[in-house]
């Protein structure tokens, strides 16, 4: 029957499992040590205590249950678990610097995987634009976009970055404010031509309005005096899409952010009333998981997301 050598046994059993789990720093000391052919000069070397690198020797030599190295007058000598040990620990050194050059790669490249979500109203605007612009300057990142009506915790979901509107509900991720979308209100020229068009926000009242829940939420129909939501919504969504294409369709007046409209508005398809109203702007935000750490894919894209939206609303206050 064959008998193990002292490779074997440190393959088999002290680095597999069948005796306590090694301690990856002892182990690089351990190296260090070899390297180095004194614990003096390995003191020297890592500027540690030469009684330091003696008693964390013999902590190894104690999970290992053998002796490593014999203490010469002049120069440690490996013993033959010592140097079965010293070879594997060779290997381990050589694939933690590889693993190491790699995840500095992941994060320092612009390459890899990206799963992004974002919600419905955002799909057709500027984001869109600049999500395709992404796609054309880093063709070796892999976007996986998913469009979503509902929240996107990052923390607990498959996504490098959640665009979301509005409140950030998990305050403890990092977010970037994207922009602040202007609203207004908006509706269809065959609507007015049936209903007329409203000159004050109390008019409204006597409207068929398009509302979405969280505007009633937010109190942004408060149109009567002292700020009560007395207005009695026509139709009540939980989709900016759903609302804009009712606006379109003449079933009333809808609150909307100016980017989803501009298209309907050059086409004639919808006109905004009450400009003067003030009505407080959509933030739009990116959420992520780690600030200090982010990978550079993930850096650049938010960057690039805040330059698309700077640039859409120049262009926007150029056109109005």
């Amino acid at each position: 029957m064959p008998t193990n050598t002292g490779s074997d046994r440190i393959s088999n059993a002290a680095l597999i499992g069948s005796t306590p789990r090694l301690d990856l720093n002892l182990l690089m000391l351990f190296l260090e040590i070899v390297n180095a052919g004194t614990i003096s000069q390995a003191a020297l070397h890592l500027r540690t205590p030469k009684a330091t690198l003696s008693r964390k020797l013999r902590q190894l030599e104690q999970q290992i249950g053998a002796v490593l190295l014999k203490r010469g007058a002049k120069r440690l000598e490996l013993t033959e678990i010592g140097e079965a040990l010293m070879h594997r620990c060779e290997i381990i050194a050589v694939e933690t610097h590889d693993a190491s050059l790699i995840v500095s790669e992941m994060q320092s490249q612009l390459r890899g995987v990206m799963r992004v979500s974002m919600p419905i109203g955002l799909a057709s605007t500027w984001i869109s634009r600049a999500l395709s612009d992404f796609a054309l300057r880093y063709p070796d990142v892999r976007l996986t976009i998913h469009v979503t009506n509902r929240w996107i915790d990052v923390s607990e979901e498959p996504y490098d970055v959640a665009i979301c509107i509005g409140k950030v509900r998990n305050e403890q991720l990092p977010a970037r404010r994207l922009a602040e979308l202007p609203r207004g209100l908006y509706v269809s020229p065959q609507y007015c031509a049936r209903k007329g068009v409203p000159q004050s926000p109390e008019q409204l009242l006597e409207h068929d309005c398009i509302v979405l829940d969280s505007q009633v939420n937010d109190g942004l129909w408060a149109v009567a005096s002292g700020g009560r939501p007395v207005l009695a919504p026509h139709l009540t969504t939980t989709d900016i899409v759903v609302a804009r294409e009712m606006a379109v369709a003449g079933v009333g007046i809808a609150m909307l952010t100016h980017p989803i409209c501009e298209a309907d508005v050059r086409a004639g398809r919808l006109i905004q009333v009450l400009p003067k109203w003030r009505i407080p702007p959509v933030v739009i935000s990116a959420t992520f998981v780690e600030r200090r750490h982010m990978p550079q894919r993930i850096r650049v894209f938010i960057d690039l997301m805040v330059q698309a939206i700077r640039h859409h609303t120049a262009a926007d206050q150029t056109a109005r």
